[in-house]
């Protein structure tokens, strides 16, 4: 007949602190363990993965949106997010929003006054 396997005194030490707490011997076999358990919710739609892959979208172009990541992970990646997920994805990688203003378009009239004034001046030195 085989002996019993002894238990660590760690096990020991952790099944006398529990009965301590109040733990009931039930609770002690069901979990095996007087770690806290899984809490309740409702599970993440990305993976770490998935975050690092849309927060370099962003770093790649600033100019990228909260929307434009969802529209990305939606469609390349098949997550299904909505709009929310991808700011707080964002917002955790510390990118809040960004609005980054646009270069103004210069006129036909002035591209041909800078060109001018290129031509004009090509020679110029640091002293003029």
């Amino acid at each position: 007949m085989a002996k019993r396997k002894e238990s660590t005194e760690q096990t020991k030490q952790t099944i006398v602190d529990a009965k301590k707490r109040g733990y009931s011997n039930r609770r002690l076999c069901e979990v095996g363990s007087v770690s806290n358990r899984q809490r309740s919710g409702r599970p993440r739609k990305t993976s770490a993965r998935d975050d690092r892959r849309l927060v370099k979208i962003v770093k790649g172009d600033p100019r990228k949106t909260a929307t434009d990541v969802r529209i990305y992970a939606n469609n390349n990646l098949s997550l299904g997010i909505v709009i929310r997920t991808a700011r707080r994805i964002l917002e955790r990688a510390n990118l809040p929003a960004r609005h980054p203003s646009k270069k103004p378009l210069i006129s036909k009239k002035n591209v041909k006054a800078r060109l001018e004034f290129a031509r004009k001046h090509l020679e110029w030195s640091v002293a003029e």
